[in-house]
């Protein structure tokens, strides 16, 4: 080169330019020997670490990125669009079959029939499902004190209190004279039943605790015959008798007073014949005829409350002849 093309001593930098001492780094700015690699820390083989799947996974998913978009750029600076696609596929298919090998596989719960309580892992033991008993009619919730399942109350079935069947007013035969099957009547008047009429064959009583009146409201009441009994006395002989036909209405006229009207058949092998009679009942429920046919005579009860009537009993008799005559008694109970 000739001295033209060199360069002149302008162009070189001067002192000034170039770093002083205080610029440079000192010795206790760079790193000593002992900060440096040895020998002995390089390897000229690596060894992997030892990963977990989920790190499999994941290094599995971001190495894919790159070489799809490896692809991808090939493709469209010097490549077709079928080969992009075509090498995205089987590169998703390589790493889908590198994952495969990481999924777990999932047990599929069994069914269960109907619903049941959850499972309980109690100290690592499993305690097995409950399943609710089947439960008729309504139930109280469970309870559940200090650990231990109160059993579930079931309410008791109400029962109806049981229907009396002891009559308020009854007849009874208390002669003895009449036949088999009478009953003193000492018997039939006591502690429980008071006596309000007799004849000298039958007597008519009547609950004593019955303290009801007649019905406040005017009304007439039908009964129907559901016990009876009658006899035919001539002379000293008896003989059984039946009744039929019988009808008997009540009408209230107020709490104070109420008219009957009654009628009936007596037959036997010796007398057939109709008996009927009217009359008045008391407020306090006695019945007796008006004495219209002076040879009938017919006493007895009714009994009810304030509002209707329900039962009655009465004992007849009636004369035929100087030496003949029937007896017998009817309890009633109202028409529905």
């Amino acid at each position: 080169k000739t001295a033209s093309d060199t360069k002149t001593a302008s162009d070189t930098k001067t002192a000034s330019d170039t770093k002083t001492a205080s610029d440079t780094k000192t010795a206790s700015d760079t790193k000593t020997a002992s900060d440096t690699k040895t020998a002995s820390d390089t390897s000229t083989t690596k060894t992997p670490p030892v990963v977990s799947s989920f790190e499999k996974v994941t290094q599995v998913i971001t190495e894919a990125k790159p070489t799809v978009l490896e692809n991808v750029n090939a493709a469209i600076s010097g490549g077709t669009v079928e080969a992009l696609v075509d090498a995205a596929k089987a590169e998703q298919l390589s790493k889908a079959v590198e994952l495969a090998q990481f999924v777990v596989p999932v047990e599929q719960p069994q069914s269960v029939s109907g619903p049941t309580e959850s499972v309980i892992n109690v100290d690592g033991d499993t305690v097995a499902p409950i399943q609710p008993p089947p439960v008729s009619g309504p139930v109280e919730s469970v309870i559940d004190v200090g650990g231990d399942t109160v059993a579930p109350k079931i309410p008791p079935v109400a029962t109806q209190p049981p229907v009396s069947t002891v009559p308020v007013v009854k007849i009874g035969r208390w002669n003895p004279a009449s036949g088999v099957g009478a009953v003193p009547l000492s018997e039939q008047v006591n502690q429980e039943y008071a006596l309000i009429t007799s004849n000298a064959y039958y007597a008519v009583t009547r609950l004593k605790n019955y303290t009801n009146q007649l019905p406040v409201k005017p009304a007439s009441y039908a009964f129907k015959p559901v016990g009876s009994e009658a006899f035919v006395r001539e002379g000293t002989q008896y003989t059984a008798a039946t009744v039929s036909d019988a009808k008997l209405r009540i009408n209230v006229e107020n709490s104070d007073s109420a008219v009957f009207a009654t009628e009936f058949k007596v037959s036997s092998d010796v007398y057939n014949d109709v008996i009927s009679a009217t009359g008045t009942v008391s407020k306090d429920g006695i019945l007796t005829d008006d004495r219209k046919d002076r040879f009938t005579v017919i006493r007895g009860a009714v009994a009810g409350d304030d509002t209707t009537l329900h039962s009655a009993a009465y004992g007849f008799y009636k004369s035929i002849d100087t030496n003949k005559d029937t007896f017998g008694g009817i309890t009633w109970e109202i028409e529905q």
